[in-house]
């Protein structure tokens, strides 16, 4: 395999929200809300616990992917406190029902930019792992349970940033050779036989895959946020979705979002994330402007839209006080969402706190809490998480840091967590 830089994920934040109103009773055509929910709820029975702890101080879980809860492989990277980026190194984990093996990765897994992303191949069908290059191109491979089978490479339209620090490639895949993935705004699709990167008019951030339950087209929808010419001095760029289909794309209306005049400097709005339970969607966005530069500033907004694929309608989050981390937000599939790890928001519109992981014996050197110890001292990086297919269990994958470390380093060890919901 080879040893390449790899830099830490960074999240895509929302920031703390503003106003309160119902999942459950998103608005219709009206515009009208539902009364909000209570407040969270602390509930035995909705925890973190701990699937998977590696050896050692010096890693962390940076994409995840399953197709079963008798399969599951995280991917992640070791060596983070080497100041050489060359001691870095990839490595990936997998749970086959019975126990946790490192796996091989792809010979020709080029060292990249930090941009790496695992997804389901479908039922018993492995994964996929796509990886970008410093120059730009999109390696992509899928294990068949034999073997990787490298894909031809594609561009990716211009070469990586070398400063950059790494997210994770978005990406989703239907069947064992079908692959969408979202890279500098555009949506590359893998057809089974070719790379094709049908136009869009909007500039994209994530995608949603729904696969055909009979083995034909499955759904597939990206969202984003568009980029209009300007006009008599004003950029107001909106949300944006569209919906796959014979071979292109088809633009799906939205709603629109706009401050009351005077408008706030750099307005603008957009989604970061879509995800799909079934037939039902969610989007995120913002809703925001350059803050400072006027005396009387609006209140920015989190977006929030639920539909079926064909619409969408506005609804609200409820009030969290902290940022969402979008890329940590998944459908609970029972109708509600996990909002990122921390907030269980159920179809009826309770919002209900879920517990963080037990603490766990600190590294021998660096003054980590042993377990039980109050909690604001070891912490938890979240970076990804994702649902059992399925299933009401959800996974999240990251690392548990112990600060305090030798020389103020912050020792990371990498974590794959489980949360079974109740009555799942």
């Amino acid at each position: 395999m080879s040893k390449g830089h790899v830099s830490r994920r960074a999240l895509l934040g929302l920031a703390a929200v503003a106003g309160t109103a119902s999942l459950a009773g998103c608005a219709g055509d009206s515009g009208k809300e539902e009364d909000p929910p209570s407040k969270p709820s602390a509930e035995p029975g909705r925890a973190w616990d701990h699937l998977r702890l590696t050896e050692g101080w010096d890693s962390e879980y940076v994409s995840l992917a399953a197709t079963s809860r008798e399969d599951i492989w995280a991917l992640g990277v070791r060596g983070l406190s080497s100041d050489n980026p060359a001691r870095m190194r990839l490595f990936l984990d997998h749970w086959d029902g019975r126990k946790w093996r490192e796996h091989e990765l792809p010979d020709e897994l080029p060292p990249g930019d930090g941009h790496f992303g695992l997804a389901a191949a479908g039922r018993g069908d492995g994964v996929w792992l796509v990886a970008r290059s410093k120059e730009g191109e999109l390696h992509a491979h899928r294990w068949d349970g034999d073997a990787w089978r490298a894909l031809p490479p594609t561009a990716a339209g211009k070469p990586a940033r070398p400063d950059f620090s790494g997210a994770d490639i978005p990406l989703a895949a239907a069947e064992s050779d079908l692959l969408w993935l979202v890279v500098d705004g555009e949506v590359r699709h893998w057809s089974g036989s070719g790379w094709q990167a049908p136009a869009l008019t909007f500039t994209a951030t994530d995608l949603a895959v729904i696969p055909s339950s009979d083995g034909g087209t499955p759904k597939v929808w990206a969202v984003g946020r568009t980029a209009p010419e300007c006009e008599d001095g004003e950029c107001y760029p909106q949300p944006a979705s569209a919906r796959w289909g014979d071979g292109g794309w088809s633009p799906v209306e939205m709603p629109a979002y706009r401050f009351p005049d005077p408008v706030p400097p750099e307005a603008s709005a957009g989604l970061d994330a879509v995800v799909a339970d079934d037939d039902r969607l969610w989007a995120l966005g913002r809703h925001d402007f350059n803050h400072g530069e006027a005396e009387d500033e609006p209140e920015a907004e989190t977006i929030l839209l639920t539909g079926d694929g064909t619409g969408w309608s506005k609804s609200k989050l409820p009030r969290l006080n902290r940022a969402v981390a979008t890329r940590t937000t998944v459908t609970d599939g029972r109708g509600g969402l996990l909002l990122d790890h921390g907030r269980h928001l159920t179809a009826d519109g309770k919002l209900h706190r879920v517990a963080w992981p037990p603490e766990v014996p600190g590294p021998a050197e660096g003054g980590s809490p042993s377990p039980g110890g109050r909690r604001g001292k070891q912490q938890m990086n979240w970076n990804v998480a994702c649902r059992v297919p399925g299933t009401t269990t959800i996974l999240a994958a990251g690392a548990v840091l112990a600060p305090n470390g030798s020389a103020g380093t912050t020792p990371t060890r990498a974590t794959v967590v489980r949360l079974e919901l109740p009555g799942g």
